[in-house]
Parts: C-alpha cells; structure tokens; sequence
C-alpha cells in the first residue's frame, strides 16, 4: 500500500509486503509514484528537489500502474523549444511511457532471464502486487547488480566450504589408498 511520502508532495512510497526469498522486489530500487493527473511541471519540481529520483511510476487512483516517466526523459522535453509551455498544461498520464508489468513475487531468475535480454530497449519493469497494484520498479541495471552480488556470495561461500572440506581431510596412511 502507498503512502504519502511528504505533506506537500505528490509523490507516494510504495511499500511492498512480504517478499520471499528470490522475489523480483527484492533487487529494486525505486519505489515512488505519482497520481496520474499530477501536473508535469509539479513532477519535475520533485526531480528537481531529489536528485536520487531516477525515475516514477505513474499511478491510477486504485493504485494500478499506468506507466514510467523517467527523470532524464522529462527533463529532455521540458528542456526542448516551447517544452515548458506546452508541458506545463499537462498533466503526468500523457507522458507516461508504457512498460511491462512483473509480479514482484516472480523469480528474480526468469525476471532476468526476460529483462536483461531487451534491456536497452525497455531498461524498467513496474513490479505489482496480486491484486495488480504498484508495488516499485526495477531497472535492468539494479537487476544487474543484485544478481552480480549473490554470484559473489556464492563464490565467497564455495571458498570457505572448499577450505573446511580440506581441513577435515585427512592423510590416509593405508597403502591401498596411495
């Protein structure tokens, strides 16, 4: 369920329930949304203010995702000739870019094996709840680093269960065994 992030934001934090071992939700990163019929220009006065917003779902009133609107994207169309006048009238569910949907409960390892593909071309997934409601996004990067660092434990812990098999052996002195 999201809740308000500041008293004159409108930015709300989802806070995704329980999340199982091997969740999608659990390499995610970003977790804020707007209503979709905020104001642009009151978007990216929030972007402006916090710079660590990379990017913000786009949210109907029953909390069923509707799109993205990245930071760097909006603020390459506010920056555009006659951008500010004419984003200024609208309203953030025209601009939201479509994206593909996840159940943040899915295997981070078929989420990876679908997202990392075509990364480049869609680089967010919107993370819902069972009942379809926004849960975060995750970005291929952040899917990237997350799956780069259980290969690193896994590695770690392959060492040390290497050394403590090679402590407890033992040198057999029968001759059958030379």
């Amino acid at each position: 369920m999201p809740i308000a992030d500041a008293a004159s934001s409108i930015l709300m934090k989802a806070v995704p329930a329980k999340s199982y071992g091997s969740s999608a939700v659990l390499a995610a990163r970003h977790f804020y949304s707007v209503p979709a019929g905020a104001k642009v220009l009151e978007l990216a006065e929030e972007f402006r203010r916090r710079p660590e917003l990379e990017v913000v779902a786009v949210v109907e009133e029953g909390g069923a995702p509707r799109g993205l609107i990245a930071r760097a994207a909006l603020f390459d169309l506010l920056g555009k000739p006659f951008g500010l006048e004419i984003l200024g009238r609208m309203v953030v569910s025209e601009l939201a870019e479509p994206a593909p949907a996840v159940d943040m409960h899915a295997s981070i390892f078929a989420v990876a094996d679908e997202a990392l593909g075509d990364a480049a071309a869609r680089p967010y997934r919107i993370l819902v709840d069972e009942a379809g409601r926004f849960s975060g996004i995750l970005s291929a990067r952040d899917l990237s680093e997350y799956l780069s660092r259980i290969t690193q434990e896994d590695i770690e812990l392959a060492g040390v269960i290497q050394s403590r098999l090679e402590e407890c052996n033992e040198v057999v002195g029968d001759p059958r065994y030379s």
